[in-house]
């Protein structure tokens, strides 16, 4: 299954991301700052940069 998750960085979002990752999910990721992305899904999801 594919996902995106806004907000992946908060509470919710994390926690989404992880039960996600967990059921081997294909995962997309809205971010801001690379530095808030949550260390265990730097290498198993798809990036895209928001630019303001």
């Amino acid at each position: 299954m594919k996902v995106v998750i806004f907000g992946s960085s908060g509470f919710s979002g994390h926690a989404i991301l992880k039960k996600a990752l967990y059921q081997d999910y294909q995962v997309t990721i809205l971010f801001r700052n690379r530095n808030s992305i949550p260390m265990e899904a730097k290498n198993a999801i798809f990036l895209l940069r928001m630019e303001r």
